[in-house]
């Protein structure tokens, strides 16, 4: 499934995957209808805009969440 459509999915169900930037790096953040969670592992900003989605931490993290949702 394209990226596109993975966030669409994603979209509509009020999941949102996002990088925050914090005072020792980088951490991604899940946004799911209004409630936050910051997950604990640093990622450095090479990883964040690496291109193979497997190795990029937001690509990883969006591809859980669509399987948690069943696609």
């Amino acid at each position: 499934m394209e990226a596109h459509k993975k966030l669409e999915i994603l979209s509509k169900n009020g999941i949102k995957v996002y990088p925050v930037h914090t005072s020792i790096g980088w951490k991604v953040e899940v946004d799911v209808n209004g409630k936050k969670k910051r997950y604990d592992k640093v990622v450095q900003e090479k990883e964040i805009n690496h291109r193979d989605w497997k190795k990029n931490p937001i690509g990883i993290t969006i591809d859980y969440f669509i399987a948690k949702l069943g696609y």
